[in-house]
């Protein structure tokens, strides 16, 4: 099962990146394209590891190695997911930015579409990585 499990990580990071570099084109060069890329998933990271605390309040972990498994296996899945929900997108409206492709009205209005949207999905992974973690946990329960 774990071999599974990584071999899908592996390919939701596959994915986060090449469809975050592809879409990151207008960048001048390509270490611009890398840093945005690096500085971009360690925000990610950061968010999903807070949105992680959040949702573990109230979930009952019988030690500390469960806790850490079930961390681990979320925050290895959904770094990727929530990647792909805002880096490429974000990336393609920098390059916009500057290459003065979009005007400022467009620009606040793409601006609070995406902010709502990012916290939408924050509140709904809230909910789902309880639920996530209670699954987990039963599952380990079961072995």
């Amino acid at each position: 099962m774990n071999i599974v499990i990584n071999i899908i990580i592996i390919i939701l990071f596959l994915i986060y990146l090449l469809w975050t570099w592809d879409n990151t084109k207008g960048f001048k060069n390509n270490l611009l394209r890398i840093s945005y890329i690096i500085i971009g998933t360690i925000v990610i990271s950061l968010l999903t590891y807070i949105i992680y605390l959040i949702s573990k309040n109230g979930v009952q972990y019988q030690n500390e190695n469960i806790l850490r498994e079930v961390r681990n296996i979320i925050l290895k899945i959904f770094i990727p997911i929530n990647g792909f929900i805002s880096m490429p997108r974000i990336g393609f409206l920098i390059c916009r930015i500057k290459d003065d492709d979009i005007e400022s009205k467009e620009l606040k209005k793409k601006i609070m579409i995406y902010s709502i949207a990012f916290i939408a999905v924050i509140i709904f992974e809230c909910f789902y990585f309880k639920n996530i973690q209670n699954g987990i946990i039963n599952i380990i329960n079961s072995k």
